[in-house]
């Protein structure tokens, strides 16, 4: 009998051991928490197009939470610019899609009042940091669902595609140019045109990654005809 009391007891702790080192090694293999960051600026001139000819930097820290077995990615994010303090604030919640388009989950924008003070001002715009990064993130977020969608991305190919910019959509021609180092991604190079006559003029190049699901970097220009409304943003990794 004490034999037997012996070799269960064995047999518990050895259970144990394994199942300690089974969760030890399950933790190893978790990936670890992973912070996107990009760098941008946005220059415009003139009307609602641009920003009265003076250039916005900021920095966008993207870091995901958890990742679904779609692909989707739950994330935080957080925006610091160069001169604006009012946007500077705790991170908020977004989603970056499968694609990799990052998609904020509060757009929503607070409402003006009359004598407001320079504190109020700051505070209000910080409430409207995922609708601006929204409106400002459209061409980032149509080149990347675009370029997820093509089965492969092979030098000399083209297709057509709505890029959003602002408001309206704008047809635009893709072309995959070739593949390059780019912040230490292996990164395909398509360049973009709009395919419209009479309209607002876009063109512009982005690098997308179609392993990592990324937007490397991408820069675009548009420029409204018979005026002097433009605009030219550029974003791209500082790390990931």
């Amino acid at each position: 009998m004490r034999y037997r009391l012996f070799f269960l007891v064995e047999a518990v702790i050895g259970a144990l051991i394994a199942l300690l080192l089974t969760s030890a090694v399950a933790a190893q293999q978790q990936p670890a928490a992973q912070t996107i960051v990009y760098s941008a600026t946005m220059n415009g001139q003139g009307g609602r197009m641009g920003s009265g000819g003076q250039t916005i930097a900021f920095t966008l820290n993207v870091a995901i939470k958890s990742v679904d077995p779609d692909g989707t990615r739950h994330a935080t994010i957080a925006m610091q610019a160069q001169g604006m303090p009012g946007v500077d604030k705790a991170p908020e919640d977004a989603t970056m899609t499968p694609a990799g388009a990052i998609l904020p989950k509060d757009t929503a924008v607070g409402k003006p009042h009359a004598n407001m003070t320079e504190a109020e001002s700051y505070a209000l715009a910080a409430t409207g940091i995922g609708a601006m990064l929204s409106m400002q993130l459209r061409p980032f977020n149509s080149f990347a669902e675009t370029c997820a969608k093509q089965k492969a991305l092979v030098a000399g190919m083209s297709w057509h595609a709505d890029s959003q910019i602002g408001n309206a959509p704008v047809d635009t021609i893709y072309t995959v140019k070739g593949t390059e180092q780019k912040a230490g991604h292996n990164a395909t190079l398509v360049t973009l045109q709009d395919a419209s006559s009479g309209g607002a003029e876009l063109k512009g190049q982005g690098y997308y990654d179609p392993v990592a699901h990324l937007v490397v970097a991408i820069h675009y220009e548009l420029h409204s005809p018979n005026s002097p409304e433009s605009e030219v943003f550029d974003i791209g990794l500082v790390n990931s």
